[in-house]
């Protein structure tokens, strides 16, 4: 029975001790890992060594029994060296003992025992020392694990924030300390790796964004709410920067402090974006406003056109009827004007055209509409006017234009119209245009009203 049991737990000893070395070299190799830096080859060596130091001196000795101590070296070992302190420093210390009871004097502790008892007290001695340095050796693997994925989230995080534009930060009432992440640092455009004081921080704000940043941290403080804000940072080099700042409270103190966590996004691409874009819809809307005005005015005169007076009239004659209101139009042409044309030249006609034109406009009252209907002949719209008025409107368009200028001076026939009941646009138009022909009949340079 006692052969077997130390059979047992000379091959568990050394499945525990060698199997963990043998399993971290070869994953160490598999994996590719690089190779340990030179001080951490140095510290592996100088733990080992302390543990083979004590474990000498532990065993050598026959004046105490200190057997207890080659323990704490081996904790040691592993709280710094993890699994591989761990398996290295049980080994060293089990070497070390199998020569002191093979080859040195016993130590103190196996005095007084048989062979084969000292045997299975040293082991059993190793599996205590093995067993108490293991959960450590297992807490510091989860431990460097943690690290390692830490440290390869925080290398994305930043890689992630960089293409973003986007960093984060942490304020700390209670303690007045501000942490930010790289990227905040370049969105301010300064050195790491101390961020500046939360005074120095505002004011790195535009000067006209500082009081609006200021008030919303103090109300967040001190109402325990998240914020969202725009604003414009100025880096030290002058450049100004739009950023987009958003934060939440993320931890209250006992003695009702709080901690602020958020993040801060460079936002001025987009708002460059959005400034081109509202750049080119104003420009669009400019262009499409000519392009009507143009669409709308007779390119000669530089009044209403003949598709804007009929559009003009369309809605005069509706509102008319809607309303129940009173509505006139008058349609005049200019006397004789084919022989201004052969006798002074087209370029001398459309002068006078231009003339005759301006002078109806300032003749006319404001809202009425005076528009060139093609060739020499114009209308005019008179909203809310009856026949009575649009006469006196149309005789003041008349002598305006005969006292107008001369070299040629010109006169104008005119034909009025007053809308009737159920009539249309294009009735209305024919009546005016009826009255006129018997202006110029009857001598021209007169006016008449449609019967």
């Amino acid at each position: 029975m006692q052969f077997w049991f130390s059979w047992f737990s000379t091959d568990l000893l050394g499945i525990l001790v060698v199997a963990p070395l043998l399993l971290i070299g070869a994953k160490t190799f598999r994996s590719g890992a690089s190779r340990p830096s030179r001080l951490r080859i140095l510290e592996m060596a100088a733990l080992l060594a302390m543990v083979g130091v004590v474990a000498s001196l532990t065993f050598v000795q026959t004046g105490a029994p200190i057997m207890y101590i080659p323990m704490l070296a081996v904790l040691i070992a592993t709280t710094r060296l993890g699994p591989i302190g761990a398996a290295g420093g049980v080994l060293i210390v089990a070497v070390v003992s199998t020569l002191s009871i093979g080859i040195w004097s016993d130590p103190p502790m196996l005095f007084d025992i048989g062979p084969n008892t000292r045997v299975l007290y040293l082991q059993f001695y190793l599996l205590v020392l093995f067993t108490a340095s293991l959960p450590i050796a297992a807490l510091m693997a989860s431990r460097d694990q943690l690290v390692d994925r830490l440290a390869e989230r925080m290398r994305l995080l930043e890689l992630a924030e960089n293409a973003a534009n986007v960093g984060h930060w942490r304020l700390d009432t209670a303690h007045n300390t501000i942490t930010w992440s790289q990227e905040v640092f370049n969105i301010h455009g300064i050195d790491g790796p101390e961020p500046p004081p939360l005074e120095k921080a505002i004011e790195a704000y535009h000067p006209d964004d500082r009081v609006m940043v200021s008030s919303l941290l103090e109300d967040s403080i001190s109402k325990h709410r998240g914020f969202d804000f725009t604003a414009r940072i100025v880096q030290p080099s002058g450049t100004v920067r739009h950023v987009r700042s958003r934060g939440e409270i993320d931890r209250e103190h006992e003695d009702g402090s709080v901690g602020l966590f958020g993040i801060i996004q460079d936002i001025s691409a987009q708002v460059a974006h959005e400034t081109e874009i509202k750049k080119a819809r104003d420009h669009a809307k400019e262009e499409a406003r000519k392009a009507k005005i143009m669409a709308d005015t007779d390119q000669l005169t530089g009044i209403a056109n003949r598709r804007r007076i009929t559009d003009e009239l369309d809605r005069a004659v509706s509102m008319a009827r809607r309303h129940g209101q009173a509505l006139s139009i008058a349609i005049f042409d200019i006397d004789h004007f084919k022989r201004i044309n052969d006798t002074y030249g087209h370029q001398v006609g459309d002068v006078v055209l231009k003339r005759v034109a301006k002078t109806a406009v300032k003749a006319v009252r404001r809202g009425d509409v005076v528009g060139r209907f093609g060739g020499e002949e114009f209308v005019i719209v008179l909203p809310h006017a009856s026949a009575q008025t649009a006469l006196v409107v149309t005789e003041r368009v008349r002598s305006a234009i005969e006292a107008g200028g001369h070299n040629p001076n010109v006169t104008v026939s005119i034909g009025i119209a007053e809308l009737a009941e159920g009539e249309t646009c294009e009735r209305l138009l024919q009546r005016a245009d009826e009255a006129l022909y018997v202006a110029k009949k009857e001598g021209r340079n007169t006016l008449r009203l449609a019967a």
